[in-house]
């Protein structure tokens, strides 16, 4: 069975997702992927245990593949913030600990924390995007940032974090499904499937619990089963 490269993802699925595909998400540039997080989503597909697959048959190396992609966040994704909008965002950083701030230019604040320039994250790289809220004024802004900032705020994070249901920054969803076509197309199989509602079934996937992993797997296995088709 044909795995995928990186190359193949930069060049391909990017591309891919770039011109094709309309759900609404910018693309992030391939340079924001997260250090070893893209390798393990392309590696675990193929991961062998007491010398027999952990995942046997192309169906279930492409659904752990698209669940894998969509759920680990590979990419900083970003969602365009509102024009003269400030942002409110919270950061995983490598040690657990949750970094929280307010900007109005997300991208360039994100590209200081990756680079080390902020004092409190730059000893606990790499940092992930995690929350994210917008609002109108600075004002506002900076009245949520010190609610979240309190100890209730932070528990309250903590928990919406853990049960995957925090306000994210994309999803890499687009990436994802691309990243799935090349797969199957690679393995001469293809999805015969609507648009609309292969990314209504994208946004299932993302906004499942993180606890309910192995269901939403086979759920993605149905997904699959029901419209692969072979290329003519």
């Amino acid at each position: 069975m044909k795995t995928l490269s990186l190359p193949e993802v930069e060049y391909l699925s990017f591309r891919l997702a770039k011109e094709f595909l309309e759900f609404d998400e910018p693309i992030p540039d391939f340079s924001t992927r997260f250090p070893n997080v893209l390798e393990s989503c392309l590696a675990v597909p193929f991961q062998k245990f007491a010398k027999k697959d952990a995942y046997p048959g192309l169906i279930k190396k492409a659904s752990i593949l698209f669940y894998l992609m969509i759920k680990n966040h590979p990419f900083q994704n970003l969602p365009a913030p509102q024009a003269g909008g400030y942002c409110i965002y919270a950061l995983k950083c490598s040690d657990n600990s949750i970094y929280i701030g307010q900007t109005e230019n997300l991208e360039k604040r994100l590209i200081e924390h990756r680079k080390g320039l902020n004092q409190w994250t730059k000893g606990r790289l790499p940092v992930r995007l995690v929350h994210l809220e917008s609002y109108n004024t600075r004002q506002r802004a900076l009245e949520r940032e010190k609610k979240l900032k309190t100890g209730f705020g932070r528990k309250w994070l903590k928990r919406r974090i853990e049960k995957g249901a925090t306000r994210q920054a994309g999803g890499n969803k687009r990436i994802a499904t691309t990243t799935l076509f090349i797969f199957l197309y690679k393995n001469k199989k293809w999805l015969k499937v609507d648009d609309q509602e292969m990314y209504n079934f994208a946004v299932w996937v993302a906004q499942s619990p993180p606890g309910l992993k192995q269901e939403v797997v086979l759920g993605v296995e149905k997904f699959l089963k029901k419209y692969l088709a072979t290329p003519s």
